[in-house]
């Protein structure tokens, strides 16, 4: 009888033992490989328009909220929790065609500020990665965990390789990010090089909603700072239009406003055929020439947020076709 009592405890012993390797098993898979716990990880800072925020290097669990930061994280093999993502504006089953497949949550909003504080609390993110600014969303925001708005306080979204960088100093990788970096500017360099007669030709960039055009009238804006780097300059008639705004409507009477060496242009009403239609468009001397681009509610946003991915796409796709009809 007391051997069987023995044999009894033993085994329980060692189911017990089974139990607790398991267990630190999948507390160190959760981690992730060489992850160490917060408090013993050092602190990184990182400033941005609404001060700065301080937090452990390598966190495990991060949500975005803005494709070039989702796109940096993808690029240098950081697993990402959720992405807060757009309805109908984050491309198809909320994925850009520019991004590689990866894991995450996907949580879906009307907009920006459609955001869901409770399910957020719930992931019980390390990182809140938002990319834009808004100071009452970013004080709901960094009450639930360290959160990066825009950095750059002048933008109105970080430029693609501040994002880059910041994610390589975040996450222990600044050669990978550097790397990155080089191999995208390389890329632009060639596009130069292919099309020298793009250098100090004027662009416009605007979206079409049926009655009159929004066009971007400084060269602060993430489309112009692209485009800029490409050797293109913001049309002067598009600045003067804005009067100092970044973003100026245009009716369909000035349409002329729009012309220029290249045009851009985000039909939201109706597509490409209403466009077409549109009063005036078709006499644009881009137009007739065949240098201009239609991005749709998708393709948009390779030049409106730029990215790692986004910008190569966007040189290949967009602008290599209309930028040989420019010689």
């Amino acid at each position: 009888m007391a051997e069987g009592l023995t044999g009894t405890r033993r085994r329980g012993i060692a189911i017990m033992i089974v139990v607790a390797v398991v267990a630190l098993l999948a507390a160190a898979c959760g981690q992730g490989a060489g992850a160490a716990p917060a408090e013993d990880r050092p602190q990184v800072t990182i400033e941005h328009t609404f001060g700065a925020s301080t937090f452990p290097a390598n966190p495990q669990r991060v949500v975005t909220f803005s494709a070039p930061w989702t796109d940096a994280l993808v690029a240098l093999d950081v697993p990402i929790t959720a992405e807060f993502i757009t309805r109908n504006y984050s491309g198809d089953n909320g994925a850009f065609p520019w991004t590689p497949q990866h894991e995450s949550e996907k949580v879906v909003g009307a907009d920006n500020t459609d955001i869901d504080y409770e399910k957020l609390a719930a992931l019980q993110p390390e990182l809140i990665l938002a990319g834009y600014q808004t100071q009452e969303a970013y004080d709901r925001l960094s009450a639930i965990a360290p959160t990066i708005p825009v950095m750059d306080s002048t933008a109105v979204l970080d430029s693609w390789q501040d994002v880059t960088a910041a994610a390589g100093k975040i996450f222990g990788k600044q050669a990978e990010a550097d790397a990155l970096i080089a191999d995208v500017t390389t890329k632009i360099d060639k596009f130069k090089a292919d099309f020298p007669a793009v250098q100090g030709k004027t662009f416009s960039y605007g979206q079409f909603t049926g009655d009159q055009f929004g066009l971007v009238a400084a060269d602060t804006d993430p489309a112009a700072r692209v485009l800029g780097e490409l050797g293109l300059t913001l049309d002067p008639k598009s600045k003067k239009e804005g009067k100092g705004s970044a973003r100026v409507l245009v009716s369909l009477e000035k349409v002329e406003v729009l012309d220029a060496d290249l045009v851009i242009m985000w039909p939201l009403t109706g597509g490409e055929e209403v466009l077409e239609e549109a009063v005036g468009w078709s006499d644009l001397a881009a137009v007739r020439r065949g240098s201009y681009v239609i991005v749709d509610d998708t393709t948009a946003s390779a030049l409106a947020s730029p990215s790692i991915y986004s910008v190569p796409w966007a040189l290949d796709h967009q602008l290599r076709p209309a930028a040989a009809e420019l010689g």
